[in-house]
């Protein structure tokens, strides 16, 4: 919090600052362009310490306008409001658990076996970094902090589960179409489940339903996944190809913890009562993003 306290204070230096300067030393700008982004922190493993689950590159967009302050006729400083999205591809293939929600009673039959998980998850931010620049001809290196704040976050994709009920009776090849949003801290529900598949298990009428939200596995989420802020340093390199069009690469390396440790559980494995295990791990956005941008 104080972090975060302390780049806000700076922020707000920066523009008061700007906006005190004369005009010829002061300018604004706009860029857009695609990001790429994935998320780094720790794995599940398997028995023999294999990694069963990753995380790889996206594609997302970004669009912003920067505001520039030339202190010399080198160097300066820049402020920037970017909306933009980040995110991952996520997979996960091994040893799992899977709920199947009983219909007019209580809780859920909790089969084990293996589940095969594909996701898309696109968070999306309002950054605001703050960066010092200097200038070599044509060339401009950059670097500061950034401060992004999350706006959304959504999961789509499919897992496929196949297990053995409490009872020893086969739960193959059961489809799960993922769409919903780490938002919502809404868990499933199954008067409110819509289109929906019967079928028995251990003797008792359980739902498919025709999709799951973000938090089908967790049957009481208290906060959802991501949180709020997320802070990063970063840096770059443009090339300008006349004295206001320019490209843009910059790379995001977070710094602060993207999920809440009470909301990221565990898919490997449960406590023995089957509750949720919760991981105390650190999640980092990574992002590299490439612009096309102009300085006026």
């Amino acid at each position: 919090m104080i972090k975060h306290r302390a780049f806000l204070l700076a922020a707000g230096l920066l523009l008061f600052s700007c906006g005190l300067t004369a005009q010829n030393s002061f300018y604004g700008g706009f860029k857009a362009g695609m990001n790429f982004a994935t998320i780094d922190g720790p794995l599940d493993l398997g028995n023999n310490d294999q990694e069963l689950e990753s995380y790889s590159y996206t594609t997302g967009f970004h669009v912003g306008v920067n505001f520039n302050l030339n202190l010399t006729d080198y160097f300066g400083l820049r402020g920037e409001v970017i909306y933009g999205q980040k995110g991952a591809e996520y997979d996960f293939s091994g040893q799992s658990f899977m709920p199947f929600y009983r219909i007019d009673e209580m809780g859920s039959i909790m089969a084990s076996g293996s589940r095969n998980t594909k996701l898309s998850i696109t968070n999306t931010y309002i950054d605001l970094p703050v960066s010092a620049f200097i200038r070599f001809g044509r060339l401009e290196l950059s670097g500061g902090l950034s401060l992004g704040v999350l706006v959304s976050s959504r999961a789509v994709g499919e897992i496929i589960f196949n297990g053995v009920s409490p009872q020893g009776e086969n739960v193959n090849n059961v489809v799960f179409i993922v769409d919903g949003s780490y938002s919502d801290t809404d868990a499933f529900d199954v008067n409110n489940a819509g289109t929906a598949e019967e079928i028995r298990i251990d003797g008792r009428r359980v739902l498919i339903p025709e999709s799951i939200g973000a938090y089908y596995d967790n049957p009481s989420p208290e906060k959802s996944l991501f949180n709020t802020l997320d802070a990063s340093v970063q840096g770059g390199l443009s090339f300008y190809l006349n004295q206001g069009l320019f490209l843009s690469f910059k790379g995001y390396y977070g710094i602060s913890d993207i999920s809440r440790n009470e909301a990221d559980y565990s898919v490997l494995e449960l406590n023995n009562d089957q509750s949720l295990i919760f991981k105390e791990d650190d999640d980092k956005n990574i992002t590299l993003q490439a612009s096309v941008g102009f300085h006026f």
